[in-house]
């Protein structure tokens, strides 16, 4: 009969009356929710280090570091729409002038110094060369990329254009919004200026993140824009009606000229091909758990490959599962309906266990109309 092992806890020592606590580890590991409201955004500025990852809390700030608004630069509006609409954190690569691929690489390069971060956009990049490789390397650090239309993209016949001739990406990691948006110019008495949507968006985003999840859509009556005067171009419900299949967002005049956005869809289906992504809430929230699993269960590859540390998987997914279940990210009446985590004998051979490979398989019920997402994850023992 094996024997087992009890842990005996040593008695406090009472000398005086009063009521005493004494704390007892669990043993579970508690699993932190990973970033999605902080945003990178990469371009061109008057100033500040070039290719360096700076992090900014206001608009002020913004300025201070990498100075004035320039006309013919994308970076400085969207940041001023991206705290305007409720971003909180933000962080801010400066580049030259003309972006091309070497340019963003060294960009994009700079951001392996920075630990987290849950949005990326380029504002005002629409060349889908370079896109690539930006949905590339948030692909790699599991953050999700606001994109922004081609200028002319303003109707459903310009929208099948541009996807018949490649200029937008087909991607889970990405979602595309339209018209550009007319904002006054603090830098020309306030008149207007015709500015990418991006950076009001990202605002948007983080404003919902922080306030309801990330897994209600950044969309609806409750997504207005602030600081924005007019949309480029009006955009009719019969259009949005054939721009949502398509994976294109909206930005819409609503309920006494509020301009609203109105669609939340990845680009997973710009082509017509089904997935169970292409809803953008849906996305993000995978990207979230897949983050913070990654990132909360990396203590696990120093541990035995046995029962125990099973065990222990399985308690500390469950615990931030149950987190996000009560918080209403999943569907569901119980914990049973909403998701599950599996670590055990079933997701790992004899051979598996030997090599000291450990599959994590993890499902949760999203409440857009889905099928559950099954996520399977492996770390191997050091």
């Amino acid at each position: 009969m094996p024997l087992l092992k009890k842990r005996i806890l040593k008695a406090p020592m009472y000398s005086t009356s009063g009521v005493y606590v004494q704390e007892v580890p669990s043993g579970v590991r508690v699993i932190t929710a990973a970033s999605t409201s902080t945003t990178v955004m990469i371009g061109a500025a008057m100033r500040g280090p070039l290719n360096k990852a700076v992090e900014i809390r206001s608009f002020p700030e913004f300025k201070k570091n990498f100075g004035e608004l320039q006309s013919r630069a994308e970076l400085g509006y969207a940041a001023m729409q991206f705290f305007v609409n409720g971003g909180t954190s933000l962080i801010v690569v400066r580049t030259a002038q003309t972006l091309d691929a070497a340019r963003l690489s060294k960009a994009l390069k700079a951001l392996e110094e920075v630990k987290d971060f849950g949005l990326l956009l380029v504002p005002g990049l629409t060349d889908a060369r370079l896109l690539s490789s930006v949905l590339a390397y948030a692909r790699k650090r599991l953050a999700f990329v606001v994109i922004d239309a081609p200028q002319n993209l303003k109707t459903p016949d310009a929208a099948r254009l541009a996807i018949k001739q490649n200029k937008i990406p087909e991607t889970a990691d990405g979602a595309l919004y339209l018209p550009w948006l007319w904002i006054a110019d603090p830098q020309n008495a306030g008149k207007l200026r015709l500015s990418a949507p991006g950076g009001s968006i990202a605002g948007v985003i983080a404003r919902t993140d922080q306030t309801r999840g990330v897994w209600k859509s950044p969309a609806g009556l409750e997504a207005v824009l602030k600081g924005v005067k007019a949309p480029a171009v009006e955009v009719p419900a019969a259009d949005q009606e054939v721009f949502n299949p398509l994976g294109l967002n909206g930005i819409r005049l609503l309920n006494g000229n509020a301009l609203t956005v109105w669609g939340a869809r990845t680009l997973q289906e710009v082509r017509g091909t089904r997935g169970e992504y292409r809803y953008l809430a849906v996305r993000r929230l995978s990207l979230l758990i897949e983050k913070s699993l990654t990132q909360g269960l990396s203590w696990v590859v120093f541990e035995p490959n046995d029962e125990p540390l099973w065990a222990q998987i399985r308690s500390s997914v469950e615990s931030f599962f149950q987190t996000l279940f009560r918080s209403g990210a999943f569907q569901g009446a119980s914990a049973r309906e909403a998701y599950f985590v599996r670590c055990d004998r079933s997701t790992m051979t004899s051979r598996d266990i030997i090599s000291g490979l450990i599959h994590v398989q993890t499902g949760f019920a999203p409440l857009k109309p889905a099928e559950f997402i099954v996520l399977s994850m492996t770390f191997k023992s050091a």
